[in-house]
């Protein structure tokens, strides 16, 4: 669940059919929606309209008239996509006629038709200029996926997971990798996600660092996504005064009407300390 305030989590509990459906999980990274999908398809979604009354989880459909197959084949153009129509939280794929998407499938096990991996993390609606960007990073991690070779396919994902963080469209995509490994390990994969942050080179570090000389406040102040790219930096590094400023930041009440003056003074802060000490937080390539 995201942004909601904890008033709306507890009114979500009470009237979700099950308590069971009253926990969010864990974020999903384009990465791991991409390898544990089984269909992904760029699609516009033609109608929405009651599903199986007997199935919360499958409440509404979606009818998606399908432009591009990224993964998985399907010999219809138009498919059938179920979805928690009246569940909050976690919080259920949404479907809005007219909207195109990009969605992450699986096949239901009965009944027919496909669900979206990963509840809401699985079906993205996007602007034009958006689904450009993620189209163009999946046609790269196709391409690194196969590498045989797991230290350079390794490598190669990092670089690719910069890479998707130097956007706004794709930056938290990349940036949930770098930050983790989350709690939520890739069914594919069978195996704990790899710490992808100790391949990060010279290079990589600056462009990341380069992302916080950029950050521009909105109306609710610096995005959040800045807190995390100092947080990944600062843990390529010991030093004590980055994790202060870190720390520092994640303190600041977001009711402070000095909030973004706090913000910005830190990640200056931040930016200089870095440039100060090259080798060790953005040279730094610690294992």
């Amino acid at each position: 669940m995201r942004n909601r305030s904890i008033a709306f989590f507890l009114l979500a509990t009470l009237f979700t059919p099950n308590w069971s459906y009253a926990y969010p999980i864990p974020p999903r990274s384009l990465r791991q929606l991409y390898i544990d999908s089984e269909l992904v398809v760029v699609a516009d979604v033609k109608k929405t309209e009651a599903g199986d009354r007997e199935d919360d989880w499958s409440s509404g459909k979606a009818t998606l008239q399908i432009s591009s197959c990224l993964k998985g084949k399907t010999k219809n153009k138009s498919i059938v996509v179920y979805y928690a129509a009246g569940v909050f939280c976690p919080a259920p794929a949404r479907y809005e006629t007219g909207e195109t998407v990009l969605a992450f499938l699986k096949s239901r096990e009965k009944g027919g038709g496909y669900r979206t991996y990963a509840l809401s993390y699985g079906a993205k609606a996007l602007t034009k200029s958006e689904l450009g960007f993620y189209l163009a990073r999946i046609k790269e991690l196709k391409n690194i996926l196969v590498i045989k070779e797991e230290g350079e396919r390794l490598k190669e994902t990092t670089a690719w997971l910069v890479k998707c963080a130097e956007n706004e469209a794709t930056r938290q995509e990349g940036l949930l990798d770098l930050d983790g490994p989350s709690r939520y390990y890739s069914t594919k994969e069978k195996k704990p996600e790899p710490k992808f942050l100790k391949y990060l080179n010279e290079d990589q570090k600056n462009r990341l660092v380069a992302i916080l000389e950029s950050a521009k406040p909105g109306k609710d102040g610096m995005p959040y996504d800045i807190l995390t790219v100092m947080s990944i930096l600062s843990k390529t590094t010991e030093d004590e005064e980055l994790l202060r400023i870190v720390e520092r930041y994640r303190k600041i009440d977001w009711k402070d009407k000095k909030k973004e003056e706090k913000q910005k003074t830190l990640i200056a802060d931040f930016v200089m300390k870095c440039k100060d000490l090259p080798n060790k937080a953005i040279d730094s390539d610690k294992k």
